[in-house]
């Protein structure tokens, strides 16, 4: 018969940290579930709502604000509740800029 093993000793195994999934974080929206045309200059839109009505993906509209020379750059956002909201008007303008300047 084997002699009994000596007690085992306790192993602490440290994990890391779950790393927060990013997958489908910043990938292009589905289409709004709004009428942006219905919608009045004044309304305010979040860059999710942005990003929908213009196809682009999420991370793109953060870049655009952070860009001094874009249309949609940093002097066209409102930040309430330090929350980034873009005017209706503004956007309609800059698609309207975007079609008259011929490209698509």
């Amino acid at each position: 018969m084997a002699a009994p093993r000596p007690a085992a000793r306790k192993l602490i195994i440290t994990r890391k940290e779950k790393r927060k999934s990013r997958k489908g974080t910043f990938g292009i929206p589905p289409p709004p579930k709004f009428d942006f045309d219905a919608l009045p200059d004044s309304a305010r839109l979040t860059n999710d709502d942005v990003a929908a009505d213009l196809r682009r993906s999420k991370a793109t509209v953060p870049a655009w604000r952070a860009d001094p020379n874009h249309p949609l750059g940093p002097r066209a956002w409102e930040y309430i509740d330090n929350k980034p909201l873009l005017r209706a008007g503004t956007m309609r303008a800059f698609m309207a800029s975007r079609t008259e300047g011929g490209k698509p």
